[in-house]
């Protein structure tokens, strides 16, 4: 690491490297033959594109404010990029043409758990779509997704009544104007109307399906209209009247089923496949009367995603998406299978971190959202696998201590607790001093004489702090509101002034909350209103304690500094369009000299050589834009290296010269002042 600043280039970003392989939950195709279509595939790295028929893929992330697909709908337009829907977990509803520059879809006054999309097959023609979620039932919009109405006529209002698990059009919608959707503990409903109104389908009692996950719908064929639904633990129910009654299909009568694809030939093989839990691909061959299991796409990875394509000479191709094995495709219709998930990453890694002596042994952590702590030892090109214990833990955020090249120590915040290392993240351990609940934050303060303090926190405003190198962690005496703490800076001189800065999120509101006593007692700093979960503080080396100028922190799409004293005026500026998202912000040190900020976005990293007055794109090289952390060298003074984190666990690097940078075309920006705090 030390010949960095020769073998680097300046202002260009270098891939460094990243775990390969992964979760696939969702997959579409645009229509055209094996040789022109398009594929797309959700996954927990995002959004990602193949244009050689599911063999490779290339990230399309750009916009997204969350990695964490769900599901995809596909709308087709004549003459226009097919019209994408996604949904991202925890963070709602997204669009665009041809998997470029996502936008966040608006749902008016409420912000719905979205579960999935459905396109009318007639969008040219209709601009209607449908959207199913957890907690408000059913939404349509017959304009395109400008707006989005409730359409909950005839659907259950108990307490299940607004979690809507699954959503689909009949494909003969123009003619039949049929839908069908699956209420949690109420089963199917069918609408003949486009989805204003909703009427129970099939049948009642104790063999109904009830938790139904998926729903599939094929053309008129030699059964008439055919319906298939996939429940959570009981197989799959099949209909050839529309709906109007259901009979239990044979051979799958205990499985999980998450997937179904109905073959591109069902008028004529009367064909659907269903893939399930316990990683089986199965066929039915008579319009879902009966099931036989072909071979396991992935040995025993759960099947989340099916498609079944046309193939010249009557074949059909099978695409498979697995949890954690990534993308399996089958040319014999089932058979066998083969891994087709090139481009597409193991996991999705939430954070990253450099030790505090990276420029003489490069040492870096990573965590996954499906769960594990890794390391590198050579500047995060190459990786480990899951530290022993860690499997399956998500991890939000790691802090290595300042001591690292003595003690070895980091923190690691995860969804279980705190997690610790003290012998340079060969092995980890959950301290049974923090209780079993999701944290989201940790950080570490500089060392005082041997000593520095430990803070983490989470959700329902729970918080931990250390002042023994975390030896000793006690309970915070402070609820934040019950928010869910998101990031926490300690004062680069804690040890004489004991600040500590950290952002929470509530329903509406990102809160940042101050503490001048070691978290004796706290203070609302700013309050400002978002429904963007997500935040970041930072603080730079030359931070003053008194003034209070330099330190920054992000929410939604802006970032704000201290325009004068602490809790008098803030400015805020969009570092990028205001439909994109900051995520991470760092300072450089020496702000007081170089007031130097790096904002990781979805759409690029974006830099500001004043303090956050103006903003430049810096994306040269950066093939994936879709950036989660922005992290800078420790030695940063002398070496001038950024690095990255992109959705899909890229690691990327990018030498700073200021010499001879060269902006991209300059962002729309926006500098707004509020007194008092942001409202």
């Amino acid at each position: 690491m030390a010949s960095e600043l020769i073998t680097v280039p300046a202002n260009t970003w270098q891939r460094v490297g990243g775990k390969s392989g992964g979760t696939v939950s969702a997959i579409v195709a645009a229509p055209g033959t094996s040789a022109e279509r398009i594929l797309y595939a959700g996954t927990m790295s995002g959004v990602y594109t193949s244009t050689d028929n599911g063999r490779t893929w290339t990230v399309s992330n750009e916009g997204l404010q969350s990695p964490f697909i769900q599901n995809l709908a596909i709308a087709l337009e004549p003459g226009s990029s097919p019209r994408l829907f996604a949904t991202a977990a925890g963070v709602g509803g997204f669009m665009s043409f041809g998997g470029v520059n996502w936008r966040r879809l608006g749902f008016w006054g409420v912000k719905p758990e979205i579960a999935a999309f459905a396109a009318s097959p007639d969008f040219a023609r209709d601009r209607a779509a449908l959207t199913a979620t957890l907690t408000d039932g059913v939404f349509r919009t017959d304009n395109a997704a400008k707006t989005w109405n409730a359409a909950n006529a005839g659907l259950p209002q108990d307490e299940d009544g607004g979690e809507v698990l699954a959503i689909a059009y009949s494909p003969d919608f123009a003619s039949d104007q049929r839908a069908y959707c699956a209420v949690a503990g109420h089963g199917p409903f069918r609408s003949s109307d486009g989805g204003r109104n909703w009427i129970a389908a099939g049948i009642e009692g104790e063999d109904a399906p009830s938790n139904i996950q998926v729903i599939a719908c094929a053309p008129v064929g030699r059964t008439g209209a055919a319906l298939f639904l996939g429940d959570e633990e009981r197989g799959i129910w099949y209909s050839h009247d529309g709906g109007r009654s259901l009979a239990r299909s044979s051979g799958v009568e205990d499985e999980s089923i998450n997937a179904l694809a109905v073959s591109p030939r069902f008028a004529s093989d009367s064909t659907v496949y269903a893939g399930a839990g316990n990683g089986a691909v199965y066929r039915s061959e008579d319009a879902g009367e009966s099931f036989q299991k072909l071979a396991d796409p992935a040995d025993s990875a759960p099947v989340l995603a099916l498609l079944a394509l046309a193939e010249p000479g009557g074949k059909t191709l099978l695409l498979a998406g697995t949890y954690g094995a990534g993308l399996a495709r089958s040319d014999d219709e089932g058979q066998t299978w083969s891994d087709s998930a090139a481009g597409i990453p193991s996991q999705n890694w939430l954070s990253f971190a450099m030790v505090p002596d990276f420029g003489t042994r490069p040492v870096m952590f990573a965590g996954g959202s499906q769960g594990g702590l890794f390391r590198s030892t050579d500047g995060g090109r190459g990786w480990s696998e899951a530290a022993p214990g860690t499997e399956g833990i998500p991890v939000f955020q790691i802090a290595p201590s300042p001591l690292f090249a003595a003690d070895g120590r980091a923190f690691a915040a995860t969804a279980v607790g705190l997690y610790s290392t003290a012998d340079g993240g060969e092995t980890w351990h959950r301290s049974d001093q923090v209780e079993e609940c999701e944290l989201r934050c940790v950080a570490v303060s500089g060392a005082s004489d041997g000593n520095f303090a430990v803070f983490a926190g989470g959700i329902e405003g729970k918080a931990w702090l250390s002042r023994d190198n975390g030896a000793e962690l006690e309970r915070v005496d402070h609820d934040f509101r019950g928010d869910t703490v998101l990031d926490v800076q300690f004062s680069p001189d804690f040890a004489a002034d004991e600040i500590i800065v950290v952002a929470s999120y509530g329903v509406g509101r990102v809160v940042v909350s101050l503490s001048e006593n070691a978290g004796t007692s706290w203070r609302r700093v700013v309050r400002h209103r978002t429904h963007a979960e997500w935040a970041s503080v930072a603080i730079p080396d030359d931070f003053d304690a008194v003034e209070r100028r330099s330190w920054s922190f992000a929410a939604h799409n802006q970032v704000f500094t201290p325009a004068r004293r602490f809790r008098n005026v803030w400015s805020g500026s969009r570092p990028a369009h205001k439909n994109t998202s900051v995520l991470d912000l760092a300072i450089a040190p020496g702000y007081a000299d170089e007031p130097l900020l790096f904002a990781a976005t979805s759409s690029g990293v974006r830099r500001s050589g004043d303090g956050g007055g103006t903003w430049h794109a810096i994306n040269e090289g950066l093939a994936n834009r879709s950036v989660l952390q922005v992290a800078l060298s420790p030695d940063f003074r002398n070496d001038r290296m950024v690095y990255i984190l992109a959705i899909g666990g890229e690691v990327w690097s990018y030498r700073d010269d200021p010499a001879t940078l060269k902006f991209e075309a300059p962002d729309q920006t926006e500098l707004i002042y509020r007194p008092d705090g942001i409202g």
